[in-house]
C-alpha cells in the first residue's frame, strides 16, 4: 500500500479505538519501553506531546514516570516554526506551560532551545511501520528532516498502538528508518 492509503487506514483504525483502549495500550507501550532499558538516566530525550484528538499514544505516562524516577534526565519536545516549516526543540519540565498550535499539538509557551545534535533518544509518533523500521507519519516529513539533523548515535524509537507490520510501496530517499518500534505487545529492533 502507498503511504497515503496506509495513513487513511490507520487513522480510521485509531478512530475506532475507545479512549480507555488508547490509555491501556499506551500503558503497555510504556511498560515495554521501560523493560527495553532504552530509557536511561542522564539522557536528553525528545518526546512528542500527544495530540489527544488523533488518539495518539499517551506520552504523558512516560513523561511522568521519568519525572518520578530520573532527576538528571532532560526532556524536550518540538514546536513547528511555520515560517520555515522546520521543527525547533525546547526543554520542558513540570512547570512548563503548554498551548495547542494550529494542528492541536501541545507546544511549550517558553523554554530554552535544544540543538538536535544534543538529543540521545527520539520518541517518534507514527501511524504504521514496516519490517525495516520505515514509518508512515502524517505526511509532512518533519521527523525525517529532524532525524537527519541528529547525531548518528541518537536512538530513534517509534511507538505504535498497533502491532502489525505493513508493506510501504512508495518509500523514497528522504525516508529515515527507526532503530526500534515499541507496540503494546512487542519491541521491534531494526538493522
Amino acid at each position: 500500500m502507498t503511504k497515503k492509503e496506509l495513513r487513511k487506514k490507520y487513522i480510521s483504525k485509531r478512530e475506532e479505538l475507545s479512549i480507555s483502549s488508547v490509555h491501556n495500550l499506551s500503558h503497555s507501550i510504556v511498560s515495554n519501553l521501560l523493560d527495553s532499558n532504552l530509557i536511561q538516566e542522564n539522557q536528553v530525550i525528545h518526546i512528542f506531546k500527544t495530540i489527544e484528538s488523533k488518539k495518539e499514544v499517551n506520552t504523558d505516562i512516560l513523561i511522568n514516570w521519568i519525572w518520578d524516577n530520573y532527576n538528571s534526565t532532560q526532556l524536550c519536545t518540538s514546536k513547528i516554526d511555520y515560517s520555515t516549516d522546520v521543527l525547533e526543540h525546547f526543554n520542558f519540565n513540570q512547570q512548563t506551560k503548554f498551548e495547542l498550535d494550529k494542528w492541536d499539538i501541545p507546544v511549550p509557551i517558553k523554554g530554552s532551545k535544544v540543538p538536535p545534535k544534543d538529543i540521545n533518544i527520539i520518541l517518534t509518533p507514527l501511524l504504521a511501520f514496516n519490517s525495516n523500521g520505515y514509518r508512515v507519519g502524517y505526511g509532512k516529513g518533519y521527523y525525517d528532516r529532524f532525524f537527519s539533523e541528529c547525531s548518528d548515535s541518537a536512538v530513534k524509537i517509534g511507538v505504535s498502538l498497533f502491532d502489525e507490520l505493513v508493506q510501504i510501496d512508495d518509500l523514497n530517499k528522504f525516508d529515515v528508518p527507526l532503530d526500534f518500534c515499541i507496540t503494546p505487545n512487542n519491541t521491534f529492533r531494526f538493522h
